[in-house]
């Protein structure tokens, strides 16, 4: 492995924080800009420790985007995984929206409601039943769909 004398050495990769694992696109360029400031290389140094073209560090810089081969004579360079530079998308997380929609039993016989037009129906804006509730309220006959969406 290369280094550029004045390097700082590097600690076992198992013990390493992996910083760079779930940053974004944009934090990453400035994540590896970063690891090359901590070492007080200059692109050119960085260039040489790693075996690049001088100009291809500042593309990768600008950009973000680098061939597999660049990654990983960058990763060796700074001595990490060529996996901590790779961009990982960071999932988001999803925000739910929920309503509850009363259904009554008509009638003597208490009739049951016809439940599936009425979900069919919540379902044409995006609703989907997350749980059917019948309340112990006595008898009163009622029926509680819960439904839930994304928020948008």
């Amino acid at each position: 492995m290369r280094r550029i004398a004045g390097a700082e050495s590097g600690t076992p990769l198992d013990h390493r924080p992996h910083a760079l694992q779930s940053l974004r696109h944009a934090d990453q360029q400035r994540a590896r800009v970063a690891l090359r400031n901590r070492r007080s290389w200059s692109q050119a140094e960085l260039a040489i420790a790693a075996g690049l073209n001088l100009r291809t560090i500042p593309r990768i810089e600008a950009e973000g985007v680098a061939s597999l081969q660049s990654r990983k004579a960058l990763a060796s360079a700074f001595d990490v995984e060529n996996d901590e530079l790779v961009q990982r998308k960071v999932p988001a997380m999803t925000k739910y929206e929920y309503k509850q929609v009363v259904l009554k039993r008509h009638g003597l016989m208490m009739k049951v409601p016809d439940v599936a037009s009425v979900l069919n129906k919540e379902g044409e804006q995006g609703w989907r039943l997350r749980g059917i509730v019948s309340p112990d309220d006595g008898g009163m006959g009622r029926i509680v769909a819960v439904l839930e969406r994304e928020k948008s």
